[in-house]
């Protein structure tokens, strides 16, 4: 699954396919994530792990805003363990969910 956002200093969901954002994106079937990639316009930064989710459930990316930028991945609004860290503020950021469906 495919992300992407503008940020600047304040926190926001990334855009998913047909440039909506939100609290998720509902998956038909089962599965894992076993990781992000978000790229920041000069660094690439990939986080490994797996978290499981269900038929229905919605998963969504967040860029959640400090000193730099943590990106969550959430499943039905609730940030999971996988993260990526330390990205720079003002930057278009572009994020790949890695997925296993069952």
């Amino acid at each position: 699954m495919l992300f992407s956002a503008q940020v600047t200093t304040s926190s926001t969901y990334l855009k998913g396919g047909g440039g909506e954002a939100g609290d998720g994106w509902p998956i038909p079937k089962s599965g894992k994530i076993v990781g992000i990639d978000v790229w920041d316009g000069a660094n690439l930064h990939s986080v490994t792990g797996e978290v499981s989710f269900s038929a229905g459930d919605r998963i969504s990316v967040y860029a959640a805003s400090g000193t730099t930028f943590s990106v969550y991945v959430r499943i039905n609004g609730v940030n999971t363990t996988i993260v990526a860290t330390n990205i720079a503020p003002n930057s278009t950021l572009f994020a790949t969910l890695n997925l296993i469906m069952e």
